[in-house]
This record gives structure tokens, C-alpha cells and sequence, in this order.
């Protein structure tokens, strides 16, 4: 068993700052990963061919199981591409506005990390699937 890469949209979230952005000092790399050839193979042809275009990246979903580096792919990925990233563990979102929160303050070409997505609760899954597939999230304000 490996990681798994797969492109699942060609629409982006980008959306204002936030002070839970992340923006590392780290230094990790592609070529800083040890072994999952195929997968760093596939993240650098992703960054090159939006590098060189200038597009956002789709979202792009990483699985494995636990221990794989699936976080450093990831971070490697956006230092490469030189844009911020954001490590988020998803049974810390509680409620349906921490969700909402999230998605309405990514920031352009921001990497999300969100760790453990199983532990997302079935409500805040369909909305964050959708926010993923749409580009939008419905909000709404007071009692509706």
C-alpha cells in the first residue's frame, strides 16, 4: 500500500486570510521525500504544470494510511508551489460554522491540510463535499 493522488475538481476555494493560516518556514521539499516515487512523480508534475500556467491546482485528495507522510507531501507541495498552507485535524471541527469558517478564509492557491477526514462528521462532510465541488458555501445569517 501506497499514497493515492487524485485530482477531484478543477474548480479552486480561494477566499480572504485568516490568522489560523500557516505560512512555514520550512524548507521541506520533493526532493526531501524518501521513497513514494510515484506519488512525489505526480505532485511535481502537478506543481510544474501549474506553475508554468500560472492556474490554481483543483483540489487534490492524498490517502494512505496513517504514517505514510501524507502531511509532508502535502506541505512539500505547497512549499514548492511557494503558497501557504493550513493543518487542520477534522474531529477539532465541531460545529457546522467551524466548517463554514474554514472554507470561507482560505486564501488564493492556499494549501488545506485536513487530517483524518473520517473523524468529519456526516453533516459537516456533505457540506465541505459540496463546498469542494460547487466553489460555494450557502451561509446563513441569524435565525434564517
Amino acid at each position: 500500500m501506497g499514497l493515492q493522488l487524485a485530482q477531484l475538481s478543477t474548480q479552486a476555494v480561494s477566499r480572504m486570510s485568516t490568522q489560523r493560516v500557516v505560512v512555514p518556514n520550512s524548507t521541506l521539499r520533493f526532493s526531501d521525500l524518501v521513497g513514494q516515487s510515484d506519488a512525489v512523480s505526480r505532485l511535481k508534475d502537478y506543481s510544474a504544470f501549474y506553475s508554468k500556467t500560472g492556474a490554481t491546482p483543483g483540489h487534490i485528495l492524498i490517502t494512505g494510511e496513517d504514517g505514510f507522510g501524507k502531511a509532508k507531501f502535502a506541505k512539500a507541495f505547497a512549499k514548492e508551489r511557494e503558497v501557504p498552507w493550513q493543518e487542520v485535524e477534522a474531529a477539532e471541527l465541531a460545529i457546522v460554522g467551524d466548517v463554514t469558517a474554514l472554507l470561507t478564509n482560505l486564501r488564493q492557491d492556499q494549501v488545506l491540510i485536513l487530517n483524518h477526514l473520517q473523524m468529519l462528521r456526516k453533516m459537516h462532510l456533505a457540506g465541505f463535499v459540496e463546498a469542494m465541488r460547487s466553489g460555494k458555501r450557502c451561509i446563513t445569517i441569524g435565525m434564517g
